[in-house]
């Protein structure tokens, strides 16, 4: 894996910050990675799914500010989404898959890079179009 680039996206993140079980498997791609890729779109996808911790009472919310923090400093680089969302668009309706998904592998593709993913749906979908995944 050294020097692999991955594109980050947030059930990764979260399950990364939250140190679930598999958080391990992406902590160690993050530290032998060469460059890490999200959309702009992940931080609010990471801030919602961290948002229904505190809203479920799972945990407060200075933990979750603070696991936000961690979360938002994992990229190196962050891609303007509107650079990526015709191509998103076109291999969502292709593939009957969400735009939002289909944007982080639009971006994996340009990038040249792997998904870090713990959607599995999404993760058969990269594998079909050639992606490498790492994914629990």
């Amino acid at each position: 894996m050294s020097g692999q680039r991955w594109v980050l996206d947030a059930s990764a993140a979260v399950s990364l910050v939250l140190r679930q079980p598999d958080a391990a498997l992406f902590l160690a791609a993050l530290e032998e990675s060469e460059r890490i890729f999200v959309p702009h779109l992940y931080f609010a996808e990471c801030t919602n799914a961290l948002w229904k911790y505190v809203s479920h009472q799972l945990l407060d919310l200075d933990t979750v500010v603070n696991r936000l923090e961690e979360l938002m400093i994992l990229p190196d680089e962050i891609v303007q989404d509107q650079t990526l969302m015709l191509e998103a668009l076109s291999l969502a309706s292709q593939t009957k898959h969400p735009v939002y998904d289909a944007v982080y592998l639009v971006l994996a593709r340009r990038c040249a890079a792997g998904l870090l993913t713990k959607d599995k749906r999404l993760s058969q979908l990269a594998n079909q179009l050639g992606i490498k995944v790492l994914s629990h």
